[in-house]
């Protein structure tokens, strides 16, 4: 598995701001912004892999109402987790 390979996502307005969240609360994760515009971002498979483990921890903890049902943000939160997957 090459971790140094550079790949590009592109994100909205709001899936950005779920990721500076959890770039805030986890500082270990860089997320260099590449055009902040155009919401590109350059990610290697390493860093995409551990934003998706820790968005995963955050649909855990606000995905899901009283019912179990995807909140809007849990939805984000599972789009962003499926963007950020590398085969």
């Amino acid at each position: 598995m090459d971790t140094e390979a550079d790949y590009s996502f592109e994100f909205s307005a709001q899936e950005l701001d779920i990721l500076w969240t959890i770039a805030k609360e986890y500082p270990a994760i860089s997320i260099p912004l590449i055009n902040e515009n155009s919401g590109k971002i350059h990610l290697t498979r390493l860093q995409a892999s551990i934003l998706g483990d820790r968005l995963t921890c955050q649909l855990a903890k606000v995905g899901f109402d009283e019912k179990y049902d995807l909140t809007e943000e849990g939805k984000l939160i599972e789009i962003l987790i499926d963007k950020l997957f590398i085969l």
